[in-house]
């Protein structure tokens, strides 16, 4: 359950965005694209659309298009390994997308390329997940601030605290996400302090966070160590953005 409060900046109350909705969640161990079905949404509201796609198959890390009418925030893609067999290589493309929701809005398809993945049978693991979510009280003319990316090949990802276009996040009344989307099988994700996770989460190999900024300058930490198979490193992405009250 994503936490509600209020902020103040300059002695105004500050409504921070809400998480409304998730649409269901689509996660398949095939190739194919991206569609995740749309939640019930009222026409106004902002979405995000996460996206992940995986493989560990000694080709392109997988390859995203934007669907029509959203817009990219961010896009990122990791890739290494030091397995044997199937655990060899290790690719991961993790993507978000934003839209103001109109009436008639039909659910997102982000194409995917797997190029050279094809021929790999039954020898890869190959996943590829993705959800919108819908919010409230979003800022609609300028709805998230500069977003960043990290990419790392290691088995613990630790974000220690939101650092947005290279500064710490300065106002109150900001709702920060945190989404991570990692390759490989049997790979899970531990608890992240001082943070809620969305509804729905974690999968195999996607995870998103929220936490409402309720002091101006605040930098909580979000440890999320990974659990992999033995002698085996994984590609992992790292997104942070914030959205903005309206």
């Amino acid at each position: 359950m994503t936490r509600f409060s209020l902020g103040y900046i300059g002695g105004g109350a500050v409504v921070p965005p809400k998480g409304m909705a998730n649409g269901a969640l689509l996660e398949e161990d095939t190739i194919g694209n991206i569609d995740p079905a749309l939640p019930a949404f009222t026409a106004g509201q902002y979405a995000l659309l996460f996206a992940s796609a995986s493989h560990t198959v000694d080709a392109a890390v997988p390859a995203f298009t934007a669907p029509a009418g959203w817009t990219a925030i961010l896009n990122g893609a990791s890739s290494g390994g030091s397995g044997e067999g199937i655990f060899r290589f290790w690719k991961e493309r993790l993507a978000i997308y934003g839209k103001r929701l109109q009436a008639g809005d039909a659910a997102p398809n982000v194409a995917v390329g797997w190029s050279g993945v094809g021929g790999a049978g039954g020898f890869a693991f190959i996943r590829r997940a993705g959800f919108v979510r819908t919010y409230d009280n979003v800022n609609l003319a300028v709805p998230f601030e500069s977003a960043a990316l990290g990419q790392n090949i290691e088995a613990d990802e630790t974000v220690t605290g939101i650092t947005i276009g290279g500064r710490a996040i300065l106002d109150s009344g900001r709702l920060a996400i945190v989404a991570l989307g990692w390759s490989g099988t049997g790979n899970s994700v531990g608890p992240a302090s001082e943070w809620d996770a969305v509804p729905g989460g974690p999968t195999d190999n996607l995870n998103v966070d929220e936490r409402i900024f309720r002091v101006a300058g605040t930098t909580p930490t979000q440890s999320k160590p990974f659990t992999v198979p033995i002698g085996v490193t994984t590609a992992v992405v790292r997104a942070e953005l914030s959205l903005v009250p309206a």
